[in-house]
């Protein structure tokens, strides 16, 4: 069966939550893991460093065109990077975050 993980950094641990409460609110993620981390990269022709949180997504396959959409309405960075990875896991979590992610209602 297998799910899908998508990781989006944001630069602050408030507009992580904004975002990934509107996704689980939307039940298009099951859950999220949002750890803190340091990030090194080119921008506009140098390096930076800064602070940022990972946002660690949970959801099925299916949602992906529809979540990488919300996330780049809703996010603030000018080209936020939103990473999915196809996972597989043990059979009862599986089936848990494919059920949470099923109808995208929100109850």
């Amino acid at each position: 069966m297998g799910f899908i993980e998508v990781h989006v950094t944001f630069p602050d641990m408030e507009s992580a939550k904004e975002v990934t409460g509107h996704l689980l609110r939307s039940r298009l993620i099951a859950c999220v893991n949002l750890i803190p981390i340091a990030s090194a990269y080119w921008w506009k022709g140098s390096i930076e460093e800064t602070r940022e949180v990972l946002a660690v997504l949970k959801t099925r396959k299916g949602n992906w065109r529809r979540l990488k959409a919300e996330v780049g309405r809703m996010h603030i960075y000018d080209i936020p990077g939103i990473v999915r990875i196809d996972v597989e896991s043990n059979a009862p979590y599986e089936k848990w975050v494919n059920d949470e992610t099923g109808s995208n209602t929100a109850p």
